[in-house]
């Protein structure tokens, strides 16, 4: 049996380039060994970017668009646009209560171009710790 592999993004309509080109780059540079199933969360989009997207599955490579609307309607009024940081950047949070099933995914923004084979940053041992990340420099700075 082929292992799965969760990918998770956030993205309103104005990132649907980038995330596009992401979701390219992940593909070209995957290991075949995996199946991936690609979860991008969202807001509501418009049905001609969700087809743009979707047009890049194949083989080993799923993509579902979740609409998280109603689990944000009661406290989307707490979230603070900070920086160049949207309401967008808060779906994340949601990931573990809305998608129990997974023991581990990956979470990716959707404005990179992933260079190498992804399921190798996905089977890091992270060991005793519920998370992994790294430090954007420019918040650092």
């Amino acid at each position: 049996m082929i292992k799965e592999i969760p990918i998770f993004f956030s993205t309103d309509d104005n990132y649907i380039p980038y995330l596009d080109v992401t979701i390219n780059s992940l593909i070209d540079n995957a290991s075949k060994d995996y199946n991936y199933k690609i979860i991008v969360l969202n807001t509501g989009l418009d049905s001609i970017n969700i087809e743009k997207v979707k047009s890049n599955e194949q083989q080993g490579f799923t993509i579902d668009f979740v609409d998280i609307s109603k689990q944000i309607e009661n406290i989307k009024s707490h979230f603070k646009n900070i920086y160049h940081f949207s309401i967008v950047t808060y779906y994340r949070i949601f990931i573990a209560s809305l998608f129990p099933q997974y023991d581990k995914i990956l979470y990716l923004d959707c404005d990179l171009v992933v260079l190498d084979d992804i399921s190798k940053l996905y089977n890091t041992d992270i060991k005793e710790n519920i998370l992994g990340a790294v430090s954007d420099q420019y918040v650092s700075n």
